[in-house]
Protein backbone atom coordinates (compact mmCIF):
# COMPACT_ATOMS: atom_id res chain seq x y z
CA UNK A 1 0.00 0.00 0.00
CA UNK A 2 1.39 3.16 -0.89
CA UNK A 3 1.98 6.23 1.56
CA UNK A 4 -0.97 8.18 0.46
CA UNK A 5 -3.44 5.33 0.81
CA UNK A 6 -2.02 4.69 4.46
CA UNK A 7 -2.69 8.45 5.44
CA UNK A 8 -6.09 8.14 4.13
CA UNK A 9 -6.50 5.09 5.99
CA UNK A 10 -5.29 6.26 8.92
CA UNK A 11 -7.31 9.62 8.92
CA UNK A 12 -10.54 7.82 8.20
CA UNK A 13 -9.75 5.58 11.58
CA UNK A 14 -9.06 8.82 13.11
CA UNK A 15 -12.33 9.92 12.07
CA UNK A 16 -14.04 7.06 13.06
CA UNK A 17 -12.94 6.92 16.76
CA UNK A 18 -14.00 10.82 17.34
CA UNK A 19 -17.54 10.06 15.68
CA UNK A 20 -17.57 6.82 17.97
CA UNK A 21 -16.49 9.08 21.46
CA UNK A 22 -18.84 11.49 20.52
CA UNK A 23 -21.50 9.31 20.33
CA UNK A 24 -20.59 7.22 23.72
CA UNK A 25 -19.48 10.47 25.58
CA UNK A 26 -22.59 10.84 27.50
CA UNK A 27 -23.37 7.75 28.43
CA UNK A 28 -19.63 6.86 29.81
CA UNK A 29 -17.88 7.44 32.96
CA UNK A 30 -14.70 6.11 34.72
CA UNK A 31 -15.59 4.62 38.12
CA UNK A 32 -12.50 4.38 40.65
CA UNK A 33 -10.02 2.52 38.37
CA UNK A 34 -9.23 2.19 34.87
CA UNK A 35 -12.93 0.72 33.64
CA UNK A 36 -15.73 2.63 31.36
CA UNK A 37 -19.16 2.67 32.83
CA UNK A 38 -21.53 2.63 29.84
CA UNK A 39 -25.31 2.87 29.98
CA UNK A 40 -27.02 1.04 27.06
CA UNK A 41 -30.96 0.57 26.69
CA UNK A 42 -32.09 -3.14 26.46
CA UNK A 43 -35.47 -4.30 25.39
CA UNK A 44 -37.65 -6.30 28.22
CA UNK A 45 -36.02 -9.74 28.84
CA UNK A 46 -37.16 -12.37 31.68
CA UNK A 47 -33.77 -14.66 31.57
CA UNK A 48 -30.33 -13.46 31.57
CA UNK A 49 -27.13 -15.38 30.48
CA UNK A 50 -23.47 -14.85 30.64
CA UNK A 51 -19.83 -15.76 29.89
CA UNK A 52 -16.43 -15.44 29.00
CA UNK A 53 -15.85 -14.17 32.67
CA UNK A 54 -18.50 -11.37 32.87
CA UNK A 55 -20.10 -10.97 36.15
CA UNK A 56 -23.91 -10.00 36.25
CA UNK A 57 -24.44 -7.55 39.28
CA UNK A 58 -28.41 -7.04 40.57
CA UNK A 59 -28.91 -3.59 41.57
CA UNK A 60 -32.21 -1.91 43.31
CA UNK A 61 -30.86 1.45 42.12
CA UNK A 62 -31.36 0.68 38.62
CA UNK A 63 -34.25 1.42 36.74
CA UNK A 64 -35.77 -1.45 34.18
CA UNK A 65 -34.65 -0.89 30.51
CA UNK A 66 -31.13 0.19 31.55
CA UNK A 67 -27.91 -1.53 32.17
CA UNK A 68 -24.60 -0.55 32.57
CA UNK A 69 -21.53 -2.07 31.78
CA UNK A 70 -18.02 -1.93 33.36
CA UNK A 71 -14.88 -2.81 31.86
CA UNK A 72 -11.43 -1.05 30.85
CA UNK A 73 -12.74 1.09 27.75
CA UNK A 74 -10.39 -1.15 25.12
CA UNK A 75 -12.47 -4.04 25.45
CA UNK A 76 -16.08 -1.89 26.12
CA UNK A 77 -16.56 -2.14 22.43
CA UNK A 78 -15.99 -6.12 22.16
CA UNK A 79 -18.87 -6.55 25.14
CA UNK A 80 -22.23 -7.52 23.46
CA UNK A 81 -25.08 -7.14 25.38
CA UNK A 82 -28.72 -8.16 22.98
CA UNK A 83 -32.09 -9.76 23.91
CA UNK A 84 -32.76 -12.52 22.39
CA UNK A 85 -36.45 -14.00 22.63
CA UNK A 86 -36.68 -12.61 26.16
CA UNK A 87 -33.64 -13.49 27.55
CA UNK A 88 -30.52 -11.09 28.09
CA UNK A 89 -27.19 -12.75 26.57
CA UNK A 90 -23.72 -10.90 27.53
CA UNK A 91 -21.15 -12.38 26.06
CA UNK A 92 -17.30 -11.69 24.33
CA UNK A 93 -16.89 -10.28 20.60
CA UNK A 94 -14.14 -12.67 19.23
CA UNK A 95 -11.13 -10.63 18.50
CA UNK A 96 -7.93 -10.83 16.08
CA UNK A 97 -6.32 -9.53 18.31
CA UNK A 98 -3.95 -11.59 20.99
CA UNK A 99 -4.25 -10.49 24.51
CA UNK A 100 -4.60 -11.87 28.09
CA UNK A 101 -8.11 -12.27 29.01
CA UNK A 102 -9.52 -8.69 30.38
CA UNK A 103 -10.65 -9.29 34.41
CA UNK A 104 -13.00 -7.42 36.52
CA UNK A 105 -16.27 -6.84 33.37
CA UNK A 106 -19.40 -6.88 34.63
CA UNK A 107 -23.11 -5.74 33.98
CA UNK A 108 -24.90 -4.62 36.27
CA UNK A 109 -28.79 -4.71 35.92
CA UNK A 110 -31.67 -3.89 37.48
CA UNK A 111 -34.02 -6.42 40.15
CA UNK A 112 -36.99 -5.96 38.77
CA UNK A 113 -38.48 -8.94 40.18
CA UNK A 114 -39.12 -10.49 36.59
CA UNK A 115 -35.99 -12.99 35.88
CA UNK A 116 -36.93 -16.54 35.98
CA UNK A 117 -33.77 -17.63 34.82
CA UNK A 118 -30.23 -17.20 35.19
CA UNK A 119 -27.18 -18.99 33.37
CA UNK A 120 -23.51 -18.93 33.36
CA UNK A 121 -20.42 -20.12 32.17
CA UNK A 122 -16.69 -19.96 31.67
CA UNK A 123 -16.03 -17.91 35.19
CA UNK A 124 -18.66 -15.54 35.07
CA UNK A 125 -20.52 -14.86 38.88
CA UNK A 126 -23.61 -13.75 39.37
CA UNK A 127 -23.88 -11.31 42.72
CA UNK A 128 -26.95 -10.95 44.41
CA UNK A 129 -25.68 -9.97 48.02
CA UNK A 130 -27.48 -6.56 47.92
CA UNK A 131 -30.26 -7.81 46.40
CA UNK A 132 -33.61 -10.24 47.20
CA UNK A 133 -33.74 -12.03 43.93
CA UNK A 134 -38.17 -12.58 44.45
CA UNK A 135 -40.75 -14.35 41.99
CA UNK A 136 -42.96 -17.56 41.66
CA UNK A 137 -40.17 -19.72 40.24
CA UNK A 138 -36.14 -18.96 39.69
CA UNK A 139 -33.57 -21.36 37.82
CA UNK A 140 -30.06 -21.97 37.92
CA UNK A 141 -27.39 -22.99 35.85
CA UNK A 142 -23.29 -22.04 36.43
CA UNK A 143 -20.80 -24.18 35.18
CA UNK A 144 -17.32 -23.85 34.54
CA UNK A 145 -16.30 -22.41 37.69
CA UNK A 146 -19.18 -19.84 38.03
CA UNK A 147 -20.55 -19.03 41.23
CA UNK A 148 -23.55 -17.65 42.59
CA UNK A 149 -24.00 -15.67 45.89
CA UNK A 150 -27.04 -13.90 46.35
CA UNK A 151 -30.76 -13.77 48.06
CA UNK A 152 -33.44 -15.72 46.83
CA UNK A 153 -37.29 -15.70 47.62
CA UNK A 154 -39.57 -17.66 45.32
CA UNK A 155 -42.16 -20.21 45.63
CA UNK A 156 -40.00 -22.79 43.78
CA UNK A 157 -36.08 -22.62 42.89
CA UNK A 158 -34.24 -25.27 40.28
CA UNK A 159 -29.94 -24.95 40.75
CA UNK A 160 -27.92 -27.30 38.54
CA UNK A 161 -23.98 -26.02 39.23
CA UNK A 162 -21.24 -28.07 37.53
CA UNK A 163 -17.53 -28.01 37.15
CA UNK A 164 -16.43 -26.48 40.36
CA UNK A 165 -19.06 -23.61 40.16
CA UNK A 166 -20.03 -22.51 43.27
CA UNK A 167 -23.77 -21.59 45.10
CA UNK A 168 -23.86 -19.63 48.21
CA UNK A 169 -27.05 -18.42 49.15
CA UNK A 170 -30.07 -17.53 51.97
CA UNK A 171 -32.71 -18.81 50.13
CA UNK A 172 -36.23 -18.96 51.19
CA UNK A 173 -38.88 -21.05 48.93
CA UNK A 174 -41.69 -23.68 49.15
CA UNK A 175 -39.81 -26.35 46.90
CA UNK A 176 -36.48 -26.60 45.83
CA UNK A 177 -34.04 -29.02 43.60
CA UNK A 178 -30.29 -28.83 43.86
CA UNK A 179 -28.10 -30.46 41.75
CA UNK A 180 -24.04 -30.23 42.33
CA UNK A 181 -21.29 -32.08 40.23
CA UNK A 182 -18.05 -32.12 38.95
CA UNK A 183 -16.60 -30.06 42.12
CA UNK A 184 -19.57 -27.94 43.26
CA UNK A 185 -19.95 -26.39 46.26
CA UNK A 186 -23.58 -25.88 47.38
CA UNK A 187 -23.97 -23.24 50.59
CA UNK A 188 -27.20 -22.45 51.74
CA UNK A 189 -29.13 -20.89 54.63
CA UNK A 190 -33.03 -20.48 55.60
CA UNK A 191 -35.90 -22.84 54.37
CA UNK A 192 -37.87 -24.88 52.75
CA UNK A 193 -40.96 -26.81 52.85
CA UNK A 194 -39.66 -29.64 50.20
CA UNK A 195 -36.29 -30.01 48.57
CA UNK A 196 -34.85 -32.82 46.79
CA UNK A 197 -30.59 -32.11 46.53
CA UNK A 198 -28.15 -34.27 44.94
CA UNK A 199 -24.47 -34.26 44.65
CA UNK A 200 -21.86 -36.19 42.98
CA UNK A 201 -17.96 -36.01 41.51
CA UNK A 202 -16.67 -34.28 44.41
CA UNK A 203 -19.43 -32.27 44.98
CA UNK A 204 -20.27 -30.78 48.83
CA UNK A 205 -23.46 -29.69 49.91
CA UNK A 206 -23.26 -27.00 53.44
CA UNK A 207 -26.68 -26.98 54.18
CA UNK A 208 -26.96 -27.34 58.29
CA UNK A 209 -28.65 -24.33 58.30
CA UNK A 210 -31.24 -24.55 55.95
CA UNK A 211 -34.17 -25.89 57.83
CA UNK A 212 -36.11 -28.21 55.34
CA UNK A 213 -39.47 -30.46 55.95
CA UNK A 214 -39.41 -32.72 53.41
CA UNK A 215 -35.66 -33.29 52.70
CA UNK A 216 -34.12 -36.21 50.16
CA UNK A 217 -31.01 -35.86 49.70
CA UNK A 218 -28.79 -38.01 47.88
CA UNK A 219 -24.77 -38.22 47.41
CA UNK A 220 -21.92 -39.72 45.49
CA UNK A 221 -18.67 -40.40 44.10
CA UNK A 222 -17.20 -39.39 47.27
CA UNK A 223 -19.16 -36.11 47.64
CA UNK A 224 -20.23 -34.95 51.12
CA UNK A 225 -23.68 -33.26 52.39
CA UNK A 226 -24.15 -31.88 55.77
CA UNK A 227 -28.28 -31.05 56.48
CA UNK A 228 -31.02 -30.11 58.48
CA UNK A 229 -34.88 -31.68 58.70
CA UNK A 230 -37.32 -31.15 60.51
CA UNK A 231 -39.82 -33.40 59.35
CA UNK A 232 -39.21 -36.89 57.08
CA UNK A 233 -35.29 -37.27 55.60
CA UNK A 234 -34.38 -39.39 52.75
CA UNK A 235 -30.43 -40.23 52.40
CA UNK A 236 -28.56 -42.06 50.05
CA UNK A 237 -24.93 -42.23 50.35
CA UNK A 238 -22.60 -44.25 47.70
CA UNK A 239 -19.46 -44.58 46.33
CA UNK A 240 -17.23 -43.13 49.30
CA UNK A 241 -19.83 -40.24 49.90
CA UNK A 242 -20.88 -39.07 53.60
CA UNK A 243 -23.82 -37.34 54.81
CA UNK A 244 -24.69 -35.82 58.13
CA UNK A 245 -27.93 -34.79 59.34
CA UNK A 246 -29.36 -32.44 62.28
CA UNK A 247 -32.67 -31.69 63.29
CA UNK A 248 -35.78 -33.90 64.85
CA UNK A 249 -36.83 -35.97 61.84
CA UNK A 250 -38.14 -39.18 61.01
CA UNK A 251 -35.55 -41.07 58.53
CA UNK A 252 -35.26 -43.30 55.23
CA UNK A 253 -31.37 -44.09 54.96
CA UNK A 254 -29.43 -46.17 52.45
CA UNK A 255 -25.37 -46.56 52.29
CA UNK A 256 -23.24 -48.69 51.09
CA UNK A 257 -19.42 -50.38 52.64
CA UNK A 258 -17.62 -46.68 52.02
CA UNK A 259 -20.43 -44.65 52.77
CA UNK A 260 -22.25 -43.39 55.51
CA UNK A 261 -25.50 -41.58 56.80
CA UNK A 262 -25.30 -40.65 60.68
CA UNK A 263 -26.67 -38.15 62.83
CA UNK A 264 -24.95 -34.83 64.21
CA UNK A 265 -24.03 -35.64 68.02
Amino acid sequence: MNSNMKKIGLVATAALVVTAGCIARERMKHDNGRRLEQTREVAAYTAISTMSGIDVEFSNEMKSGQIIVVAEEKVQDRIMTEVVGGELRISMRPSQRIWATPSNMKVIVPNTGAITRITASGGSDILAGNVILRGPKLTLNCSGGSDFKGNIIVDELDADFSGGADFDGEVTATTCRLNGSGGADLTLAGSAKKCEAEVSGGSDLHAARFKVETFDVKASGGSDAKVFCTGHLTASASGGSDIQYAGDCQTTISDDISSSVKRKH
